[in-house]
């Protein structure tokens, strides 16, 4: 379906299906996909859950992207079996996989509710009077509920929200182990306390990762990746389709100095900022 339509790219993530097409070529294709999946494997594509994202600067507002949404729908017949979408369109944001896009303040703003909701839970965890049991739930069920966010979106629209989340846990470990009495530490005792708290278990202590510091790193080592596989996979002699140019049009993947997608942008600053938190050199970003 894609190879017939030029215009339309697009991946399967489990049960998720994301079109990247202009508004018609892509309308039509998810027309044609649920009518598709339907006759041969008797699927239902549950249309109301479907998000349509209008980026760019042209389109002013939600109202605005949902009126030319209405339009393109009203204007072809056969996209009739998509007019449910109508809740899920967007000037501003979509969410694939529980991973936010769209403009960055929309970003921020989903990930401090996630990371809101976070610290109030902890809280709740207070009422719990083994120490023991209190540090596991912290550990497994807080302090890792932002870890699959935090490596998606570029991290430099979360650093902040999740150092924020990651003292919020620090302090209740550290309130319920010393019933308190953590009052009285000098701020050098305090970061070295949380320091002890966040090291690995390999290291001899408590384990307890945390999320602003784990999220630049992982979010690095996902990019890099991606980026090197796209460059291997985009030679002229290779028998199937340049993944860079359908990916990352426009883009000269070998030359960063060209970069100019927001992504690729981020992992160019995150790499500026590995160096400088571990004081490296600059290096090479991208391994030959």
């Amino acid at each position: 379906m894609f190879a017939r339509l030029a215009a339309c790219t697009g991946a399967a993530i489990c049960d998720d299906v994301i079109i990247v097409a202009p508004r018609a070529e892509g309308l039509a294709l998810a027309a044609e996909l649920k009518q598709v999946l339907k006759q041969d494997l008797d699927l239902d594509l549950d249309v109301p859950k479907f998000n349509c994202f209008f980026p760019g600067d042209r389109i002013n507002d939600d109202d605005h992207a949902r009126a030319l949404f209405q339009n393109a729908l009203q204007a072809n017949l056969q996209l009739a079996c998509l007019f449910g979408v109508d809740a899920g369109i967007s000037a501003t944001w979509l969410r694939v996989a529980g991973v936010p896009t769209g403009k960055d303040e929309w970003v921020q703003q989903f990930v401090q509710e996630k990371a809101a909701a976070v610290q109030i839970d902890v809280g709740k965890l207070d009422i719990i009077s083994d120490g023991h049991i209190h540090y596991q739930m912290l550990r497994f069920c807080q302090n890792t509920l932002l870890a699959f966010l935090g490596r998606k979106p570029p991290t430099l629209l979360m650093s902040d929200i999740l150092a924020e989340v990651d003292a919020t846990i620090l302090e209740a470990l550290c309130r319920k182990g010393t019933t308190n009495a953590h009052g009285k530490w000098n701020a050098v005792f305090r970061h070295f306390v949380d320091m002890k708290l966040q090291l690995p278990h390999f290291q001899g202590v408590f384990g307890v990762t945390d999320n602003a510091g784990s999220a630049i790193s992982a979010f690095y080592a996902a990019s890099v990746s991606l980026v090197q596989w796209l460059g291997l996979c985009s030679y002229p002699e290779q028998n199937f389709i340049n993944l860079a140019s359908t990916w990352a049009p426009g883009q000269d993947l070998a030359n960063l100095d060209q970069w100019s997608a927001p992504i690729l942008l981020a992992l160019k600053q995150a790499h500026q900022n590995l160096v400088v938190m571990n004081g490296l050199s600059m290096g090479q970003l991208l391994p030959r």
